[in-house]
């Protein structure tokens, strides 16, 4: 076999320059974590720096030298101030992260050598742990867990140091080949995995803390109501929780799940009140036939309230019950939550009213929406009664309004009037404030409740699933003698929404999937194995794990079992992952060019030429032709034919080469 060497100084250390498809690999890294983060990052600030990571990449292909800092510097500026115009501050989990994505990616951009390439890896792992701190989900844990794969990958890419046959080699061919290398050895510690998860000792808080967004969540149901804000999430699927009933499942028209109670009405915007923190709940009456048991799945929202079913009839161990019904919370909802509940749907709330409630429930801006003022005003001259008004309104949005997710806009200021006498289309936040207006303008105490109604069941599951598309506003009115009365002026324009329980039946732009049998079905088992890892994975805490472990004998109160028992399983689990991988290690010990490998540089080694266990067979090849320079274009021959049939997938299944460069290695001498 005839071998020839590249061109190299004896004595010259190669400077190990990242070549193109290590660059490839790296903005390949750094962009896939940046799509784990693009569901909750600004879209600005996405778009942003996936530029910044493309045009690394077109300029390393262009100019193959590093970017000059008269670049750099600029570039770092600019950076910084899209992030803060994005994200408002560096501080908490937001800011946070959007920052260390920022700086990963001005990392990238002064890139040069190897080293640059790990440390960026290095952050990437860390990245891509954040995003725990926005979602648990199964999709995300199985993305992240392919995405540390493929970090390590990386890394096996950055160990082939710039060759002429590695740097020919296409990103492809190199990410493939890596990820089955780095895929196995992932294999072989899922065993370790599960017993770490299984027996580690958990906590009964999470371990970090960090400031949260607390003017805005993840739930569409904010502690205001403006028009708009509602029928933006029509589009949102994405499960708000879900419901196991104790017994039989209610009528899905009493469905109402009951969130942020609004009081106060500035003309444009419906907010709760904050002297409502201050009044605990007040018994009520309820028809005890009524009553529900459930348990709720709920997903974080990042505000401090919960979806009961109307009407609990008590709060949880971290909440409030206050006198409007509202369950508060005592912190943020930032991680999935698990409830169990009564609630009855039949009641009488406040037959008696509380001091202060009549008068709060009839405010009205002074000076807005006239013409909504004067026709409450002919409604009371006509002598009607406050059950009369009621319903006069509600004959009015039956027989000349439309129910739409996409309402046009509304004069600010004047928005009441504007829907009631000119667009006359809207969505449930428009009926609900501008039937409460018209309420309060005819002097009958009324208050805006925003939530949930309804939901989708899945067959499959046994469970009902309340999505964020199923957001809903409905009003209540008090009435002498029957307290605080529901009345939905929804169900006057669009009584399907309501009895179907979801805008699918109501609206054909909002029937999407719903109507299309297979990917119904589809989804709702999709929905039940994220049912499962919720139930299984997410929500196994402390408590959990005390029953998994006390059938086996280990007490809780003494942390020396629990101790034991994770050195035991983490010990058999070890030694399967290390079974697995000797298997690999048997099965390359019997390949007939990695002996003859192995044999040359046993000849090598009494030349005096010794190869570290950590050396690659290019940079062991390199020293040796320093070291034995009479042999250094043999030796740098057969060191690169090696490390191109052992690592370029379009060689290793070419027998003839194998079988050529196995003489050549056996007949390789060398004088000691």
């Amino acid at each position: 076999m005839t071998t020839s060497a590249p061109s190299l100084k004896i004595g010259h250390d190669p400077v190990r320059m990242i070549n193109m498809v290590q660059m490839q690999s790296l903005a390949l890294l750094l962009g896939a974590c940046l799509v784990a983060h693009s569901g909750w990052l600004a879209v600005t600030l996405t778009t942003f720096l996936a530029l910044i990571i493309g045009l690394r990449v077109l300029w390393h292909a262009i100019m193959a030298r590093a970017v000059p800092l008269l670049i750099r510097v600029p570039l770092l500026i600019v950076t910084f101030a899209v992030v803060f115009k994005t994200t408002g501050s560096p501080l908490g989990r937001d800011g946070g992260a959007a920052l260390l994505l920022a700086l990963a990616a001005l990392k990238l951009v002064e890139t040069r050598d190897v080293r640059d390439g790990r440390m960026l890896v290095a952050a990437v792992f860390f990245i891509a742990m954040t995003e725990f701190l926005f979602s648990q989900s199964l999709t995300i844990t199985a993305y992240v867990g392919a995405l540390s794969i493929g970090a390590f990958a990386t890394l096996t890419i950055l160990r082939k140091y710039p060759s002429q046959e590695l740097s020919a080699q296409t990103l492809a061919a190199s990410v493939r080949a890596s990820f089955v290398s780095v895929g196995r050895l992932a294999l072989a510690a899922l065993p370790l995995t599960a017993a770490a998860f299984l027996f580690f000792p958990r906590l009964g808080e999470p371990l970090w803390g960090a400031p949260w967004r607390g003017n805005e969540g993840r739930s569409g149901i904010s502690g205001e109501m403006r028009p708009g804000m509602l029928s933006q999430l029509w589009l949102d699927d994405t499960p708000a929780f879900r419901v196991t009933f104790d017994g039989q499942v209610p009528e899905v028209r009493k469905l109402y799940w009951r969130g942020p109670v609004l009081w106060i009405f500035d003309g444009e915007t419906w907010s709760r009140a904050n002297w409502m923190r201050g009044r605990d709940a007040i018994p009520f009456r309820y028809n005890q036939d009524s009553v529900i048991g459930y348990e709720v799945l709920m997903e974080p929202t990042e505000h401090n309230w919960y979806f009961p079913l109307d009407l609990p009839l008590r709060a949880t161990a971290d909440s409030r019950l206050f006198a409007d019904g509202q369950m508060i919370t005592q912190r943020p909802i930032i991680s999935p939550k698990r409830l169990k509940l009564e609630s009855a749907t039949e009641f009488v709330l406040e037959e008696t009213p509380v001091p202060g409630h009549r008068w709060a429930a009839l405010q009205l801006p002074a000076g807005s929406n006239p013409e909504a003022l004067a026709l409450a005003a002919r409604w009371r001259a006509e002598g009607m009664s406050d059950v009369e008004v009621i319903n006069a309104a509600l004959k009015l949005f039956n027989e000349s309004f439309i129910y739409s997710l996409e309402p046009p806009p509304l004069e600010r200021g004047n928005s009441i009037d504007d829907f009631l006498f000119n667009t006359k289309t809207g969505y449930c936040e428009h009926y609900s404030s501008s039937f409460a207006f018209l309420m309060r303008a005819a002097g009958i105490p009324t208050r805006v409740v925003t939530g949930y109604q309804g939901g989708l069941w899945n067959r499959s599951g046994g469970y009902l699933v309340v999505r964020n598309s199923d957001a809903h506003a409905w009003t209540e009115v008090w009435l002498p003698g029957r307290g605080w009365v529901r009345t939905d002026p929804t169900s006057a324009v669009a009584p399907e929404r309501i009895i179907s329980g979801s805008n699918a039946n109501a609206l054909a732009e909002a029937a999407r999937w719903y109507h299309s049998a297979w990917i119904a079905s589809l989804l709702e088992r999709t929905d039940r194995v994220s049912r499962w890892w919720r139930q299984r994975i997410v929500d196994f805490d402390l408590m959990r794990q005390r029953q998994l472990l006390t059938p086996l004998g280990i007490s809780d109160n003494q942390w020396q079992h629990l101790v034991v028992a994770l050195i035991v399983a983490g010990g058999l689990a070890m030694a399967i992952g290390v079974w697995w991988s000797m298997r690999g290690m048997q099965r390359r010990a019997r390949d007939p060019l990695l002996r003859a490998w192995r044999r040359y540089a046993a000849r090598l080694a009494k030349a005096g030429v010794t190869r570290s266990s950590d050396e690659g067979p290019i940079q062991f090849s390199q020293r040796a032709a320093r070291t034995l320079p009479h042999r250094a274009g043999s030796i740098l021959g057969l060191g690169n034919e090696f490390a191109r049939l052992r690592y370029d997938p379009a060689a290793t299944d070419d027998a003839n080469a194998h079988e050529s460069l196995i003489r050549s290695l056996r007949r390789f001498r060398v004088k000691t």
